[in-house]
């Protein structure tokens, strides 16, 4: 019906005013009918429910460690997470734990797990990633005072005791990671339950490099570092 009355417009529009672009025209009314169809829509999703607003509700903060800093985590399982952090929260404190937080989300709360000492000779540069539902990656930079290497271990978790079990270190890499411009200088990302691939600059030579890891029972096995990119 609209096409119809819309063609015998511009036909009286030709023969009337020889000058005005009908193409144009057309254009413009195609485009009119296109918009005032997508505001019809637009107005049923929203009366249909289909774009509601979702709210969102945070439960009050609660304190997991008197002394905290350079703090990480990372989903275990639905009602698990694991925090890392260095005690007291300097740089250059010793000491890295980290505890298994229980988390209800009736009524949004934390019951946080006993304390558990991860490394305390000086580290730096720490990250967190959970590889499986009872197993986590932590790495960082660590040093005895005469020397600076990468080291990564295996963290154990019991969900129904909220414990954590320490794996031995494992070097991926024998000299300083650059940490320039960024607070995250070691990425570790999961590809399957049993495997990751950590990513860090050279903080001599400023080239990335990636190392691909598998967890075997408590401990790493690493392969070859490779370099992604060189400056």
């Amino acid at each position: 019906m609209f096409t119809l009355q819309f063609e015998a417009l511009t036909s009286n529009l030709r023969m009337s005013t020889p000058f005005i672009n009908l193409d144009q025209l057309r254009h413009c009314a195609r485009g009119a009918m296109l918009v005032a169809f997508s505001l019809m829509l637009t107005l049923l999703c929203v009366e249909s429910g289909v774009m509601a607003q979702r709210s969102m509700s945070i439960g009050a903060s609660q304190e997991f460690a008197s002394s905290a800093g350079f703090v990480r985590s990372d989903r275990v399982d639905d009602s698990h997470i694991v925090v890392l952090y260095k005690t007291p929260s300097t740089s250059t404190a010793s000491d890295l734990y980290a505890r298994v937080g229980e988390v209800d989300t009736s009524d949004q709360s934390i019951t946080s797990g006993e304390a558990k000492l991860v490394e305390s000779e000086l580290n730096t540069r720490t990250n967190i990633k959970s590889i499986n539902e009872t197993q986590l990656v932590v790495a960082h930079q660590w040093s005895d005072g005469e020397g600076v290497t990468g080291v990564a271990r295996v963290l154990t978790i019991d969900v129904d005791q909220d414990t954590i079990t320490v794996g031995d270190t494992t070097v991926f890499h024998n000299a300083s990671i650059d940490a320039a411009f960024t607070h995250n200088p070691i990425s570790i990302a999961k590809l399957t339950d049993e495997s990751f691939a950590m990513c860090f600059a050279d903080d001599a030579t400023d080239n990335g490099k990636v190392v691909i890891g598998n967890i075997s029972g408590s401990t790493l096995i690493l392969t070859n570092t490779k370099s992604m990119a060189t400056r």
